[in-house]
């Protein structure tokens, strides 16, 4: 976690240090998406990455992350969505999982200012 803030939020700040500490416990996608992109360092054993890479990919089937609008899952699909590698082992299939799960994430932006703006903010 303190190698995303340190080393990835700054290119893409999705979440501040200060938002992810102050939802304690952080929501397990939340968590495991940062986790996943710090772990495409080449430090991280490949064992260490695949793992996590199951858990996010298994906490998205089972939290229904796709069709749920939400801040934390606005926020872990646009993390997810700087690297590749997180997606798949496979590149075809990694390659369409990160363009649908963007798109999900932007479609949500999208609902979440008509909400908004209707007065129904998150």
């Amino acid at each position: 976690v303190n190698s995303y803030f340190v080393d990835v939020a700054p290119i893409l700040p999705v979440v501040t240090r200060e938002e992810f500490i102050a939802d304690n416990p952080p929501p397990p996608i939340l968590l495991y998406s940062i986790c996943l992109v710090a772990a495409t360092r080449r430090e991280v054993p490949q064992k260490v990455f695949e793992s996590i890479r199951y858990t996010v990919n298994s906490l998205i089937k089972a939290e229904d992350v796709l069709s749920t609008a939400s801040i934390v899952n606005m926020q872990s699909l646009l993390i997810l969505a700087m690297v590749g590698d997180c997606h798949s082992q496979y590149v075809p299939h990694a390659l369409s999982a990160l363009w649908v799960r963007l798109g999900c994430a932007i479609r949500m932006v999208g609902c979440l200012l008509v909400y908004s703006d209707h007065g129904f903010a998150y």
